[in-house]
């Protein structure tokens, strides 16, 4: 009898490690983010929308999402924070793409 209410608060214990914590850790890490974003922050809306933060209030935020073009969205919509870029252009955009070759980089007319 007691063997079998030890399993039970074992499972029960694994099953809250294992799905509820870490389902709190990401929600409060998602909450942390949302209130403390401002304005010139570059962030991505759970829709996939990228824009930068021009303006924030309790309820909203509204974002430029190309020059000129703003819309006001709910702040719990903000999903992340896109990182700062860098001035290192990534290895596939280093190199001019050469006219004769194809995209794998094999010569177009040798095919």
């Amino acid at each position: 009898m007691i063997y079998t209410i030890l399993i039970w608060v074992v499972l029960l214990v694994i099953l809250w490690m294992v799905l509820i914590r870490p389902s709190r850790n990401r929600q409060r890490a998602l909450t942390d983010l949302q209130s403390s974003i401002g304005p010139g922050d570059e962030v991505m809306l759970t829709s996939g929308i990228f824009g930068v933060v021009r303006s924030i209030d309790d309820q909203r935020v509204e974002l430029e999402i190309a020059p000129g073009t703003t819309i006001q969205v709910a702040r719990r919509a903000v999903l992340e924070q896109v990182p700062g870029k860098t001035d290192e252009p990534d290895d596939d955009t280093s190199a001019e793409a050469d006219p004769t070759q194809d995209r794998d980089g094999h010569d177009e007319e040798s095919e």
